[in-house]
Order: C-alpha cells, then sequence, then structure tokens
C-alpha cells in the first residue's frame, strides 16, 4: 500500500474508530501534519540536549556563522524553534491562532512589542527607516532580529501565543533542504517545556541529534528522555559528543566515545550507535567564524587539524545520510503514530469490554432477582419479632430494678426510725415522695424510649433495605420516603406517694405493739402495693408497646406492594435500557475491532 492509500486508510480507521471526540482529533491533526510532512522536501532534524550542553554552538558551527549568541538556543527555549535556508535572514513567527508574521516586513509592530524600551528609545527617523528598509540584506547581522527572537523564545510569558519561531538563514548547509528544529533542555523543570520537546520529536522531527557533553555524560534527566522519547526511533538517533576539544588528551576522547557507545548498547540496546566527536568551538575556530577564545592552547596543531576534519568529514556523511533517509524517516514517524493509534484502539476496545461486563453484570441482577423475593428475603419477621422480644425485656428488667431501688429505699428508711410515728410518717415525707416519683417517670422515659426505638429500628430497617436494592439493582430510590406514624406519648399517673396508707389497725392499739413489728408490717405493706402499682403500670405500657409494634408492623406491610409497584416498573424499563446498551456496546466492540483488524493489516 503506497503512502497516499496508507494516509486515507487511516484516516477512515479514525473517523469511523468511535474513539473519544478528543483522542479522534488529536489523531487527525497528526495525521494532516504527517500528510504536508510527507509533501514537504525539507529533513527536520530536531537537537536534543540538557542546559548548557553546547546546541547554540553547535548550530553555529552546522550552519558556518557565528550567528546565534551564546544566551539564544541554550536550552531555555520555550517553543519549537526552526532554523532553515533563506536567501537573507529572517524572523517568522507563527501563532497558535493561524497569523505569521515575518520580521523584513513588520520590524516596527515586533520590536515595539517585544522590545518596548528599544522601541521608547527609537527616533521618528528611525522608525520610518525601519519601516521602509524592509527586508534584512544577505548575511548582515540584524541585532534586533535576534533579541526579539532571544525574547519570545526564552520567555514564557511572551512565547505563551506562539506556536513555532522560525529563522531563516542565507547558509549552506540548510540548502539541501535541512531544517534545524530546537528545543527546550530535556532537563527543564517547567512540565510545559518538557511537552514542548516531546511534541516536536513526536510530530516534527525526521531524525534527532542528542547532544552529549564531555563533561557531564549520560545524565539520569537524559537518559530518562532517550528512555521515554526516543526509543521509538532511536536507529534515526546521532549521538553528538560536544566539548571533547576541552580534554586534554586523545586517549581520553577515545576513551569516551567507547564508554558512550557501551552505555548506549547497555542502556538501550544499540549495538552500533552512531556516535560522533563533535568539537564545536574548535570547529568555530579553525574556519575563522569566531576569534580563537584561549581555552584550546592545550591542542597541538595535528590535535586541532585531526578533530576538526574529522569532525567535517563525519558530519557531512551523517547529513548525506540523513538527505538519502528521508522517505524512511517519514515512514518511521508514520509507523509510530500507527503504534499509537493500534495501542489506543485497543485500550479502548478493553475499556468498553469492562464496560459490557459489568453492565451485564447489572442486567443478570434485574432479570434474576424477583423485587418481592428480593424485599421477602430482606424484612424477615424474624428480625422484627426479635427485636421486639429484647425490647419487652430490657423494659421488664428495668421496671423490676426500679421496684427494687424504691423498695430498698424505703425499707431502709423504715429500718432506720427511732420511733413508731417516724416509721409510720416514712410514706409521707417529701423525699419519699420525690423518690417514688422519679422512679416511676424513669419507668415512663424507659417505655418513651424503646418506642422510639421501635420507630427507628423500621425507618432505619427501610433505609437499609433501599440502600441494598439500589446497589444490587443499580436504581436509586432515594425519592421513596418512609416516616412512620405513632402517637407522641402514652404516659399515666400512678399513685406514687402512698399517702393514705394506713399501715396498723388504729393508733390508739399501737401501744399494744412493739416498733419493729409495726415496721415489719410496714414494709411487708410497702412490697404489696409497690408491686400492684407496677403491674398496673407494666401491664399499660406493654399493652401500648405491644400496639405500637404491631401497627409498626402494618405500615412495613402496606409500604412494601407500593415500593414493589413502583419499582417493578422502573426495574422492566431498566432491563429494556440495559439491553439496548448491551446491543450498542457489541457494536461499538465490533466496529472498534474492525477498525483494530484494518490498522494490523496496514502493519502487517
Amino acid at each position: 500500500m503506497d503512502l497516499l492509500s496508507t494516509l486515507n486508510t487511516l484516516h477512515t480507521i479514525i473517523s469511523d474508530s468511535l474513539l473519544p471526540e478528543i483522542n479522534k482529533d488529536s489523531y487527525l491533526n497528526r495525521l494532516r501534519k504527517i500528510e504536508q510532512r510527507s509533501k514537504d522536501s525539507n529533513i527536520y532534524v530536531g537537537i536534543v540536549g540538557e542546559f548548557s550542553s553546547g546546541k547554540s554552538t553547535l548550530i553555529n558551527s552546522l550552519i558556518g556563522a557565528d550567528y546565534f549568541v551564546t544566551n539564544s538556543l541554550q536550552g531555555t527555549t520555550t517553543t519549537i524553534t526552526a532554523i532553515k535556508y533563506a536567501e537573507t535572514a529572517d524572523l517568522e513567527l507563527k501563532y497558535k491562532n493561524g497569523k505569521s508574521l515575518r520580521y523584513s516586513n513588520n520590524k516596527l509592530s515586533l520590536i515595539e512589542k517585544y522590545l518596548p524600551e528599544v522601541y521608547k528609545k527609537l527616533s521618528i527617523g528611525e522608525k520610518i527607516k525601519l519601516k521602509v528598509v524592509g527586508l534584512l540584506g544577505g548575511n548582515k547581522k540584524d541585532e534586533l532580529l535576534l533579541r526579539i527572537f532571544d525574547v519570545v523564545t526564552t520567555s514564557d510569558d511572551a512565547s505563551e501565543d506562539l506556536d513555532e519561531a522560525v529563522v531563516y538563514h542565507p547558509s549552506d548547509f540548510l540548502k539541501n533542504g535541512i531544517v534545524i528544529l530546537d528545543t527546550p533542555g530535556t532537563d527543564s523543570l517547567n512540565p510545559n517545556h518538557q511537552t514542548i520537546t516531546e511534541r516536536a520529536i513526536s510530530e516534527k522531527c525526521d531524525l534527532a541529534m542528542v547532544i552529549i557533553p564531555s563533561n557531564t555524560p549520560f545524565s539520569q534527566t537524559l537518559s530518562g528522555f532517550i528512555e521515554d522519547n526516543l526509543l521509538p526511533c532511536i536507529d534515526k538517533c546521532f549521538f553528538l559528543i560536544t566539548k571533547v576539544e576541552l580534554l586534554r588528551k586523545d586517549v581520553e576522547r577515545r576513551s569516551l566515545i567507547k564508554w558512550v557507545n557501551s552505555r548506549l548498547d547497555a542502556f538501550f540496546g544499540i549495538e552500533n550507535p552512531k556516535t560522533i566527536l563533535a568539537p564545536t568551538l574548535l570547529s568555530l575556530e579553525e574556519r575563522g567564524l569566531i576569534e580563537r577564545t584561549g581555552m584550546l592552547e592545550h591542542l597541538s596543531s595535528e590535535d586541532r587539524f585531526m578533530l576538526s576534519s574529522e569532525f567535517d568529514s563525519d558530519t557531512k556523511r551523517m547529513f548525506n545520510e540523513i538527505l538519502a533517509g528521508k522517505d524512511d524517516a517519514i515512514r518511521g514517524t508514520l509507523n509510530r503514530f500507527i503504534k499509537s493509534l493500534n495501542a489506543n484502539l485497543m485500550k479502548e476496545i478493553s475499556k468498553k469490554q469492562i464496560q459490557l461486563e459489568t453492565d451485564l453484570a447489572t442486567l443478570k441482577r434485574l432479570q434474576t432477582i424477583p423485587l418481592n423475593q428480593f424485599m421477602a428475603n430482606f424484612f424477615k419477621k424474624e428480625d422484627a419479632d426479635e427485636n421486639f422480644s429484647f425490647t419487652e425485656a430490657r423494659l421488664q428488667n428495668l421496671w423490676y430494678k426500679k421496684q427494687m431501688d424504691f423498695e430498698r429505699y424505703v425499707c431502709n428508711k423504715i429500718d432506720q426510725a427511732d420511733s413508731k410515728n417516724e416509721a409510720q410518717g416514712v410514706m409521707d415525707e417529701g423525699s419519699t415522695i420525690s423518690y417514688g416519683q422519679s422512679c416511676f417517670q424513669d419507668c415512663y422515659n424507659a417505655f418513651s424510649s424503646e418506642l422510639n426505638g421501635l420507630i427507628s429500628f423500621h425507618e432505619n430497617n427501610f433505609d437499609s433495605f433501599r440502600n441494598l436494592f439500589s446497589s444490587t439493582f443499580s436504581i436509586t430510590a432515594l425519592d421513596f420516603t418512609f416516616k412512620l406514624k405513632n402517637k407522641p406519648s402514652w404516659q399515666r399517673e400512678y399513685k406514687s406517694n402512698f399517702s393514705k396508707w394506713n399501715l396498723t389497725t388504729a393508733p390508739l392499739f399501737r401501744v399494744f405493739k412493739k416498733l419493729q413489728t409495726i415496721k415489719q408490717e410496714m414494709k411487708d405493706e410497702v412490697r404489696r402495693q409497690l408491686e400492684i402499682n407496677i403491674e398496673k403500670m407494666q401491664s399499660y405500657y406493654m399493652q401500648k408497646i405491644t400496639e405500637a409494634n404491631t401497627n409498626l408492623n402494618e405500615q412495613m406491610e402496606k409500604i412494601k406492594p407500593l415500593f414493589a409497584s413502583k419499582y417493578n416498573h422502573i426495574i422492566n424499563k431498566k432491563i429494556a435500557e440495559e439491553q439496548q446498551k448491551e446491543q450498542l456496546l457489541r457494536s461499538q466492540i465490533a466496529q472498534l475491532q474492525q477498525s483494530l483488524k484494518t490498522l494490523e493489516s496496514i502493519i502487517h
């Protein structure tokens, strides 16, 4: 299948793939760029390296001019920067909104925008001259152009709305259609810089020149970047060891290149890496492009000639190979694109299959668990009966305890009496009456609390059922509220002061009874009458709480069919919806699998 047919097939696969729209748009945009790239005769070479790795001197050496100053192209680049051939030097700024401005045609406005401090100092005559002059001349180095270039490529604020900055230069090296793409430093802490570099490598570059400075070869960040971004096209990478001319002995340089090659093999599996010694500073000095810096005085004339000649030869061989491999580079980019698309399609199929399994499980629950049976399994009669039995037991225990407490209290007071009159006056004391009323109030409070507990039990039980229903049937039942109705209180006054009790036959005959006998008669009578009153209270409250429990159970039984009636209808509707979802998901999976099958036919 030829390139055009492959691109058309890929466009159809992506358009019909059922990928999320954001992914689909991204792939279609990348595919358009590959198509444009296939029609572009240029070769795009990415320069990858860390801060201060020697990118500016390398680029100056390649284009054969001392053009870029040390504060340009040194790793702080915040946007993709391209260096292309043109008969005259120029700068083009391409914005994300599609607008494009050339420095040669917009000098004054670009100076005003990016160099306001310079613009303010320009005289009217100078402004007119800049506006009229137009195109730059020949190889002339325009400092204002480079300053604007420096601002837009090193300032996050200035480059925020830029898509690309292009520098044009009349270099014979670029005349063959080679375009150099500079990227931010691979050790940048700014995540936007990392994204820019990854985008340049994946979308624009036909191959990459990886800069490995001799003073810090194979740092952790550079190794990580190579592993994350360059492994798919590692065979298209050239590794340039810069600053080698700073090493004093040739044996050090030869040992270094062997060490780098061994690391490339060990880390990335490259048996014969394309590694080049790149003495870029020496190259600039030897060709008279810059004055001698004095940094290379340790090199003999023979070493200078050997290193610069070897670099020139390697560079020429490298770019001849680059020019000859343009079609391979495009196909390499296309293959990486296809692999990415293949992985995304498989991921989308897997996601939909998981969703299908979840929906099928929901459908199975809906179809195999009748709601009435589900309710019957949850609302077991034994549970309510057991709860009421515990309620009865707690009340009876408390009432018996209160009876015993009051009995002990009165009997103790009687036993402590020092006279017959004091013993018979115990029941008229305010403290005794108050204690008795407190005991009877505690009995009522316990009844009221247990009654509220019964209501809470049924309401909480129904809430638990509703939550289980929602999780089991994947249907929210929050709109179905259930509040039980009940009387607020059933309190009755019971005699508790015993003020009219006659515990002896008559006061006249007391003289004939001993104090201890009177005390015992009083205690026996207190026990008897307390038991009678507690029994009356207990019987009344137990009758009322039993009536309440029956009433609550009846209300619950009435609410169940109402719930079942409403949600059986919703469940049936949900079953129909889940069946439609199942059919749609199966259709989508089949369509994605067909797209994957078509894509695999391209790969093979």
